[in-house]
């Protein structure tokens, strides 16, 4: 921004939208954010594209979050648009884990002998934190699985989905709309929306992008369904344990371990005995059978 304080009043009077959009990286002054924000807002709709592309800049992304969140229904049709501009992003991310997820605390194997799930390797996007600093294989102790998201790429897309979770139920039919579009990244930015907004209207239509022709459009819409938390969808995603694609079946044993019905736990202890649990994709099935009770010691190293 300079040496200068930028001047909100003037650009907001000028339409200055490119000084207001710097404006809300401007580290020095809250309220001259909170001020570039109120005016975007009040600016609307032609604020709106400069807006997502704020979304990728991190400095600017929480005013930006909140200026598309206040201008509302304009910014769905841009969002939904917008998703195709990071498909790089949607492939790099480990599907079905949110970037918000917290880190999941984990009994790491405390000796050789101890009966313990075995994870050699760590799938991508994902590392292991340990607490103990003098941690080995064999001593055990207390660790943690976490995601790891790049911040200048995967929160941009976290942010469109965000937005659009905010902007909630108005943002409901463009978004099932959207879930029907011929692009696989509209349908998965889709089905990652709904499920932030929480809308019992998008169960059913989610229901249904369980048999999507794309894997990834399947995971979006079992991660929905999770965080929707509605039990129409237990028996589909215990079904969707059996599906081809792997990080399908993760996510729908993620999903659900987030709705709490224990009709689901052989399920998943049957679907996690029959993965190759030395290639590490099993993080999936660790966390669901956690968040339903059923802990389960893991080594790291075997």
């Amino acid at each position: 921004m300079g040496l200068f304080k930028p001047n909100v009043e003037k650009m907001k009077a000028k339409g200055d939208i490119k000084g207001l959009i710097k404006a809300l990286g401007y580290k020095k002054d809250d309220a001259v954010r909170q001020a570039a924000t109120e005016a975007l807002v009040e600016i609307g709709a032609l604020a709106v594209e400069p807006l997502i592309t704020a979304l990728e800049y991190y400095e600017a992304r929480d005013a930006a979050i909140e200026a598309l969140t206040g201008i509302g229904l304009p910014a769905v049709g841009p969002l939904i648009a917008a998703v195709r501009r990071w498909d790089s992003d949607l492939e790099s991310q480990a599907f079905g884990y949110d970037a918000e997820d917290e880190a999941m605390k984990v009994d790491l194997a405390p000796k050789p002998d101890t009966k313990a799930l075995e994870l050699r390797k760590v799938p991508p996007g994902w590392m292991i934190f340990v607490k103990d600093r003098d941690y080995s294989p064999t001593a055990g102790g207390i660790g943690y699985f976490g995601p790891v998201i790049d911040e200048m790429e995967a929160s941009a897309l976290t942010a469109t989905s965000c937005v659009l979770g905010r902007i909630g139920a108005s943002a409901v039919e463009p978004l099932l709309s959207a879930l029907k579009d011929d692009d696989w990244r509209v349908r998965v930015g889709a089905a990652r929306a709904l499920g932030r907004i929480g809308d019992s209207r998008a169960v059913e239509p989610l229901l249904g992008a369980l048999k999507d022709d794309d894997w990834r459009v399947r995971v979006g819409a079992a991660t929905a369904l999770g965080r929707i938390g509605d039990s129409r969808a237990v028996e589909p995603l215990i079904g969707a344990l059996k599906d081809p694609e792997v990080h399908m079946r993760q996510s729908a044993a993620m999903a659900l371990g987030q709705l709490g019905d224990g009709c689901a736990i052989e399920p998943i202890k049957a679907a996690l005995e029959d993965e190759d649990k030395p290639t590490g994709q099993i993080i999936g099935y660790i966390i669901a059978l956690k968040k339903l009770g059923v802990s389960m010691p893991i080594r790291i190293w075997s």
